[in-house]
């Protein structure tokens, strides 16, 4: 008699499936991942690691590189038949002379390794931002910068009616002086 098949033969394949997408999104993401310790510039940088992926492979990694790190269409780094097709092609001799992309990798890394990419942590410091935005510690620097400096702070630019600050450091007056 066959072996009989049971409904969860299929469920098992897309557990791998969703095995794999955790294992990169914690690559991606975890402050002990491989890549919070890996020179991530060497490792692009290095001319193999260009020949190793397919033309698919390389543009899914590129899009996630800083804007800064793709060249304009009139850049040395396009090719003939890029600049044919009104593409340009991110290569590595294009990396290894951009120090703005060193310093991305080197940003990346640090953040990954001081746990900048959880998803927790990135959900705080978004809803920190929102607060802040919203005036909600506006009342504690305030009283921060009184403790701090004696005086009361500057009336804030963006409230309407209030005398601007001028870039001498006077108000509106012209004097120069500002007084206590």
């Amino acid at each position: 008699m066959p072996p009989r098949l049971t409904k969860r033969a299929p469920a098992k394949a897309k557990a791998n499936n969703t095995k794999s997408a955790k294992a990169i999104t914690k690559l991606l993401t975890h402050p002990k991942s491989v890549l919070a310790t890996a020179d991530l510039y060497k490792i692009f940088t290095n001319p193999t690691a260009r020949d190793v992926l397919t033309d698919e492979e390389w543009a899914e990694i590129t899009a996630l590189f800083p804007p800064a790190a793709h060249p304009v269409k009139e850049q040395a780094g396009a090719t003939s038949k890029a600049e044919e097709s009104g593409m340009t092609q991110l290569t590595v001799a294009a990396l290894t002379s951009d120090m703005g992309f060193r310093h991305a990798c080197a940003t990346y890394t640090e953040n990954l390794a001081e746990g900048k990419h959880e998803a927790g942590w990135l959900e705080d410091a978004w809803t920190a931002h929102a607060q802040r935005k919203a005036g909600a510690f506006d009342a504690h620097l305030a009283a921060k910068f009184e403790d701090d400096w004696g005086v009361a702070p500057p009336p804030s630019p963006s409230c309407e009616g209030s005398t601007s600050w001028t870039r001498g450091g006077s108000r509106g007056s012209g004097s120069g002086t500002v007084a206590p």
